[in-house]
């Protein structure tokens, strides 16, 4: 759990055009049928070698795992607060058979607010879990992403 000033910090600028950059690749990849899986991830994001087949072999839609961030261990579930988008892996032809995008999954009557934009990677995970019923797995062995 981050303190209301750590929030502040992260969460006080708005992502939206970041997360409407996002929501473009993501529908170019999702139209590519060579893909198989979508990871969006950034340049403060790094992967254990192992994440790609721990990810990709555990054969649902949605993958999620625990990560470190900013130094504490973060036990991933679909809850605000523990996931972070570089931690989701996802089936792309689960994707395509949906209208779903970063944006579009924020709840209508917080989209203008920066801390609402901010967690729409968690809104984005809970609409494909809880509203589009996504088979998923939270990988706990070990922790295969870091967020800095």
């Amino acid at each position: 759990p981050k303190t209301e000033d750590a929030m502040k910090r992260i969460c006080g600028y708005d992502n939206y055009v970041h997360y409407a950059a996002t929501d473009h690749a993501l529908a170019q990849v999702v139209g590519d049928n060579r893909v198989t899986h979508v990871l969006v991830t950034n340049a403060d994001n790094g992967y254990s070698p192992h994440f790609m087949k721990a990810a990709i072999t555990a054969d649902v839609d949605v993958v999620v795992c625990d990560f470190l961030t900013q130094g504490h261990d973060v036990t991933a579930e679909v809850k605000l607060g523990y996931v972070d988008l570089g931690g989701v892996l996802v089936r792309r032809d689960f994707l395509g058979g949906h209208d779903v995008s970063f944006l579009n999954s924020l709840p209508k009557a917080h989209a203008d607010s920066a801390k609402d934009v901010h967690d729409a990677d968690f809104w984005f995970l809970r609409r494909l879990v809880k509203r589009l019923h996504a088979s998923v797995k939270v990988l706990h062995q070990e922790v295969l992403f870091y967020h800095h």
